[in-house]
């Protein structure tokens, strides 16, 4: 993709959002390159909280400083809405803006301007937040987004940056356009990180640890703690894979057994510490007295010990705010063992997430947090490619939802076409029916019974509707039917539907809450229509592709009572956001009063219907994935098989009773039954590392999903 082919999707992503949802194009492009970096790491989430006066900006912020490495992130927004050529940003107009950011942060820590905010805005939160979490932040980092190519004459050196109370580093992170490009790039997953230890002043030694002529060099290397500790200072959550980022996002904090041997016994540590897994697009060597010694690493990247390099940074000289001096850490007598493969970037994709995967399965990180390829997405994408959506009203033309459970899908399938054909695709695909695999676990979470969760961030919703659907799937993955997938795009339609509505009311303001009246609004419909003894009818969304009248007059009502619950927190100060991460606003929510017309309810179903129409979903799609995997099993034929038995006892993955049924496949035709066995006897082999491809290749990626 050019430079110039992003400035017109991102302009395009910007102007659907804005229309879509009804808000200002700073705010939508606030959202969509904010969406950019939390799924890159540089955010774990994102609040709008727009500020303008002169000499003051502030645009949102990153959330709290205990889930940002004790750095407290605030966003500026640099963004021309009306230059059709390509708007530079020069050292001058950064430095104009990260000055406004500067004076904001000044007023916010100065009590007389803090209480003559209006209460009830964003900013005074946000002013609030920054106080009373002081104590917690170690750093201010000011993350400037914009929609303008850094100048060639851009010089970082011409913006000073001080220090806040304290000696509180300030620091700065730009995001033009061209960055944007480059991480948004289907090409490219990542942001290339690249460790110089020459240039940082350490010393790593190393052994090669592979045989001769191996495709995927490895060494094993000794970091020492305060070389790791400065590398994740400046690259953050950006080093580890994604799935490892959104697992220690979701869970991570200091290591208690970490903290304890680095204050305790930091010479121990390296016994004592598993060690880093990692993968690198290259390095460089050069020969020592020891052996060889590591000059440079080229994309980085952690795929497991990612909270051994984040506890180990968090009790490192930046972090020095938080220990009493006299036991202040000692981490030049640390030193962290590091296992580096060496993975080309045309077996990236393939091979980082199978390394990641098999480095992680004897901790916490489970299958849930490889989930990208998990069935029930697989399951998801192949629903979305199949079935088509019914027309909507004044429309003769169906249309398909886009399911994207890897990053850049759907742009990379819209890449490939030209002219007539793309202008063919988008009518079909529009983009405003793409569904992210974060969008769904976020639009179902408050069907749930959990809209606290969805309020988490996309990073912790996802990781706790991972393990849901994961136990789910495990016990009877006939749930993830199309009944299930149609009903998934109906609570999308929903969702969607009531952020417009909130944008619409004279009563908000803009900007910032919107996310958890939403998502609140609908865990209460749903809590509500449980205890009645109904449930919301999704066909109906499904085939009208919008809601009714009616339901649109309830959700004005209902988002009308929520808002008044989630902008007055019990806590004085507390920030609306945060407030509706707890299970506590769920259950003030549920409680509220609220009266449905009976015109409404008539729309529903009774739960025996709704019970029943899930039975015959599930029902169906057991028939059709016993007949499928019947299909799979036969056509991979009997050496596919043979190879599977040999490597599999090999090493002991399977018992007598699993031979015999293996050999039904291999000498003759095995029944219903003996094919089901044989399929989820496959996939366990497949988790256990089997190196063996079937030959029908599409069709065992198509059977992956059915079962």
């Amino acid at each position: 993709m050019t430079l110039e082919e992003y400035q017109q999707q991102l302009a395009q992503d910007v102007m659907a959002k804005a229309e879509a949802q009804g808000m200002l194009q700073a705010e939508a492009f606030f959202d969509v390159v904010t969406e950019l970096l939390v799924d890159c790491g540089e955010l774990s989430e994102a609040h709008y909280a727009q500020h303008l006066q002169t000499g003051v900006q502030i645009d949102g912020y990153g959330g709290l400083p205990n889930d940002e490495d004790g750095t407290m992130k605030l966003i500026l927004v640099d963004y021309d809405a009306h230059s059709e050529q390509m708007p530079t940003l020069t050292t001058t107009d950064a430095r104009s803006v990260l000055k406004r950011g500067e004076n904001f942060l000044q007023k916010a820590l100065t009590p007389s301007y803090v209480s003559a905010l209006e209460e009830s805005t964003e900013v005074y939160r946000l002013a609030r937040l920054v106080n009373d979490q002081w104590k917690n932040i170690l750093k201010i980092r000011f993350i400037l987004i914009t929609n303008k190519v850094l100048s060639a004459r851009f010089d970082p050196s011409g913006i000073s940056l001080g220090t806040a109370r304290q000696d509180t580093p300030l620091l700065l992170s730009v995001w033009d356009l061209r960055r944007l490009a480059e991480v948004a790039s289907q090409s490219m997953e990542r942001e290339p990180l690249t460790v110089d230890f020459r240039e940082m002043g350490y010393d790593v030694s190393a052994l090669p640890a592979n045989v001769a002529g191996s495709d995927f060099p490895s060494y094993l290397a000794v970091l020492p703690g305060m070389a790791l500790a400065d590398i994740y200072d400046k690259y953050g959550t950006r080093l580890l894979e994604q799935n490892v980022r959104v697992f220690l996002q979701a869970r991570g904090k200091v290591n208690r057994g970490i903290q304890d041997t680095i204050l305790d016994e930091p010479e121990m540590f390296f016994a004592y510490n598993n060690g880093l897994t990692a993968t690198v697009e290259s390095l460089e060597t050069e020969p020592s007295a020891e052996g060889l010694r590591l000059t440079l690493l080229r994309n980085l990247q952690i795929v497991n010990g990612g909270q051994t390099a984040a506890s180990i940074h968090r009790m490192s000289e930046y972090s020095r705010k938080r220990w009493d001096p006299k036991w202040r850490p000692d981490l030049s007598r640390v030193y962290v063992q590091v296992k580096i493969s060496i993975v080309p970037p045309a077996h990236a994709t393939d091979i980082v997430p199978k390394i990641s995967r098999f480095a992680n399965s004897q901790n916490k990180v489970s299958d849930a947090d490889f989930f990208s390829n998990h069935p029930f997405h697989v399951t998801i994408e192949q629903f979305a490619d199949r079935l088509f959506a019914p027309p909507k009203q004044d429309s003769l033309t169906s249309t398909k939802w886009f399911y994207e459970r890897m990053r850049g899908q759907y742009q990379n399938s819209r890449s490939k076409l030209f002219g007539a054909q793309l202008r063919e695709y988008d009518t079909k695909v529009p983009r405003f029916q793409v569904i992210t695999k974060t969008d769904l676990a976020k639009f179902l979470m408050p069907w749930e019974g959990k809209p606290e969760i969805a309020q988490l961030g996309a990073a912790k919703c996802f990781m706790e509707f991972a393990a849901m659907i994961e136990a789910r799937w495990d016990a009877d993955p006939s749930f993830c039917n199309e009944a299930y997938f149609r009903a998934s795009v109906a609570k999308a339609i929903l969702f969607r539907r009531v952020e417009r509505i909130v944008s619409d009311q004279s009563w908000y303001e803009g900007g910032g809450n919107r996310a958890p009246i939403v998502i609140h609004t609908l865990g209460k419909l749903a809590a509500d229509l449980k205890r009645l003894g109904r449930a919301f009818s999704f066909e109906r969304v499904w085939r009208e592709q919008k809601l009714s009248d009616l339901t649109e007059s309830v959700l004005i009502a209902l988002t009308t009572v929520v808002k008044d619950c989630i902008l007055n927190p019990p806590k004085e100060g507390q920030l609306p956001t945060e407030w509706a991460k707890q299970q506590a606003c769920t259950k003030r929510v549920s409680d509220i009063p609220f009266d449905y017309p009976e015109p409404f309810l008539d729309e529903t179903l009774s739960l025996d219907e709704y019970q029943g129409d899930l039975r015959d979903a599930r029902t169906d799609q057991r028939l059709t994935q016993s007949v499928r995997a019947e299909i799979f099993v036969i056509q991979q034929g009997q050496l596919f098989w043979e190879s599977v038995r040999d490597w599999a006892e090999s090493r002991g993955h399977i018992n007598q009773k699993d031979k015999g049924i293996l050999n039904a496949a291999i000498n003759g035709t095995p029944t219903e039954r003996q094919a089901d066995y044989i399929w989820k006897l496959w996939q366990r082999l497949q988790a256990a590392g089997c190196p063996i491809e079937p030959p029908e290749q599409a069709t065992s990626e198509e059977a992956s999903a059915w079962q």
